[in-house]
């Protein structure tokens, strides 16, 4: 049901779009939306003092807490690059 509201929200909001960018453009929406309430600003906080590299490693706690379905790997390529693998998209990968 999820992702079929990703795709109806999406083409609604961006028709002229690819559909990736349509998600795209929905995910950052959506995150926008999240940072302005009182928990999504705690949340950007603490993500600005632990750094993209920390908060990075927290996203398999972050995604189970939603759906406990959902397996994630991180990767550190580099000491500047860094890999997050979801499995399961839901066939919207744009949105995430």
């Amino acid at each position: 049901t999820w992702a079929s509201a990703v795709r109806l929200i999406g083409a609604d909001l961006f028709p002229t779009e690819p559909l990736d960018t349509q998600h795209n453009k929905l995910a950052r929406l959506t995150v926008r939306q999240f940072a302005e309430t009182v928990m999504g600003r705690a949340m950007f906080t603490a993500a600005r003092v632990f750094g993209a590299r920390r908060s990075l490693q927290r996203m398999t706690h972050n995604l189970r807490t939603g759906a406990n379905f959902i397996e994630t790997r991180f990767t550190e390529l580099s000491p500047t690059l860094q890999e997050l693998w979801i499995n399961d998209v839901s066939g919207v990968p744009g949105f995430y």
